[in-house]
């Protein structure tokens, strides 16, 4: 990783507020249906009650069931 990644990473790994990163899911359309859950911060951690470990690689929609 370079320097740059690395300053950046750290930043958004130690900010307050809630940091998720996504892959967008879409139809065959192209009209975006879901997103996959790539990376979050430890305070979206908090924010949503889950670990990082259960929810990577799943859709938004199988873990927060209300969106």
């Amino acid at each position: 990783m370079n320097k740059d990644n690395n300053k950046y990473g750290l930043l958004i790994e130690n900010m307050m507020d809630g940091y998720a990163f996504h892959q967008i899911v879409r139809d065959i359309s192209g009209t975006p249906v879901d997103y996959i859950f790539i990376d979050i911060n430890p305070a979206f951690e908090d924010i949503i009650g889950f670990s990082k470990e259960n929810i990577l690689g799943k859709s938004v929609t199988e873990v927060l069931s209300g969106i």
